[in-house]
């Protein structure tokens, strides 16, 4: 739940407005074994995480970068970043797709030991795209 706020604030502070933040404190989210490479699902009112990352095993830190107590980080470099994660479903509950190339939040796909923030771009798309409210 903390890293989940972590996210949503992120999003905030890149300029997502009152609507967009109300519909991301409504989503659900689930723990799963998602098939393949996949690192999570998402719908307009629910997000499914994987288990483990897709074999990689998640990095939980907070925004600052500091390791959450209660989780064995064994190689920070070679895991995928669970609060990156958490946002890039975020912006897919939003309404964005994925983008080609690594170098952005809502890439279609995530290197270990990288983590990406909303930015104002991001938040341009998803104002451009309004119909998610839909």
């Amino acid at each position: 739940t903390p890293l989940v706020w972590q996210a949503i604030a992120a999003w905030e502070s890149a300029g997502l407005d009152a609507a967009g933040v109300a519909a991301l404190q409504s989503l659900s989210f689930e723990v799963a074994d998602l098939p393949g490479r996949y690192l999570g699902w998402a719908m307009r009112d629910r997000i499914v995480l994987d288990i483990d990352a897709a074999g990689y095993g998640w990095y939980v830190a907070d925004a600052s970068g500091q390791v959450s107590d209660g989780f064995e980080i064994s190689n920070l470099k070679s895991q995928m970043d669970l609060l990156t994660a958490v946002m890039h479903e975020m912006g897919h509950a939003l309404g964005l797709p994925d983008l080609d190339g690594e170098d952005d939040l809502m890439a279609g796909v995530l290197q270990p030991g990288v983590r990406h923030l909303p930015t104002a771009d991001d938040i341009d798309r998803v104002l451009a795209n309004s119909d998610w409210l839909d």
